[in-house]
């Protein structure tokens, strides 16, 4: 019963840093709306009526593509249970569905409150991150790449590993929200990447090891968030001179993504991913999951910089 969970609940501080920032792909491919709408029919929808209300636990879930998130799957009443560093955002939230969210500061197992507050868990949405530091390898500190690792990392997995064996009783889905820095090296991206990397690859284990958990690494492209806003500040000088104007030009004209449009491809995938998308790595436009977009979000021409 409750009383025997709350037992059980114990600190993720014992276990893995706060939960940062939400995280978007600063990889080496962004995308640029098209004049022309998508012609692939949305399958998928995220209403709750058919199936009933899912629970859905969203990491970073504060700003950004976290809080799209979140917004997508309130509104078609779902209950997520918000994990972030800060409450920034999330009263308001909290008002309008006193019902359908929790707020979690990280500092207690994630999976256990989902349990206490709505009795089960149906998906994750690993959408925090970090993109410090910024550095060369040869100047970088370790400690730094430790925090960055304990992050990107550890404390994702800390949570996927707790929810684990409450996804398998509802074959549950695991959407990570990745980046395409794990494949394209950038100037002082090391830890970033690497990172990124080894996120993805956590991925693919659960998706061989876990045949009732459906897990997706998505790419959202280079998104119009504080990460974004980050590199353009602390790049200059770490980053090499042309990349770093790749960053801030595609930002001047207008060419990041918003936050809204791979949002709702995430929240459908953790509310309805396909099993045969378990352990693959996905663009948010690409072909893969044509029908988790909805139609007025138009096709995007995958541009490489």
């Amino acid at each position: 019963g409750p009383s025997a969970r709350r037992h059980h609940i114990k600190s993720l501080t014992s276990q893995a840093p706060r939960v940062p920032k939400e995280n978007n792909d600063n990889g080496h491919n962004y995308h640029q709306q098209n004049k022309h709408r998508s012609v692939y029919p949305a399958s998928h929808t995220l209403s709750s009526t058919m199936s009933g209300p899912k629970v859905i636990i969203v990491t970073g879930g504060s700003k950004g593509i976290g809080l799209a998130v979140v917004q997508d799957l309130l509104k078609a009443k779902h209950k997520v249970v918000l994990v972030a560093r800060t409450s920034f955002g999330v009263s308001e939230l909290v008002k309008v569905y006193p019902d359908q969210v929790k707020f979690l500061s990280a500092d207690m197992t994630v999976p256990d409150l989902a349990l206490l507050s709505y009795g089960k868990l149906d998906g994750v949405v690993v959408n925090h991150g970090v993109i410090d530091p910024i550095a060369r390898l040869a100047d970088a500190s370790i400690e730094d790449w430790k925090k960055c690792y304990d992050v990107n990392v550890f404390s994702a997995l800390s949570i996927v590993k707790e929810a684990i064996p409450h996804l398998r009783a509802t074959k549950g889905k695991i959407i990570f929200v990745s980046s395409g820095a794990a494949f394209k090296a950038y100037a002082s991206w090391g830890a970033y990447g690497s990172s990124k990397a080894a996120f993805n690859s956590i991925c693919r284990h659960v998706a061989v090891e876990e045949p009732d958990v459906t897990a997706v690494a998505v790419s959202p492209g280079r998104v119009d968030t504080d990460m974004q806003k980050e590199i353009r500040e602390k790049g200059q000088g770490a980053m090499s001179d042309k990349e770093y104007a790749d960053f801030v030009s595609v930002f001047e004209e207008g060419k990041l993504n918003k936050p809204e449009w791979p949002a709702q491809v995430i929240a459908k995938l953790s509310l309805d991913a396909k099993s045969d998308l378990s352990g693959k790595y996905v663009e948010w436009n690409g072909p893969e999951v044509a029908e988790y977009r909805e139609q007025q979000c138009g096709t995007r021409k995958l541009l490489s910089s």
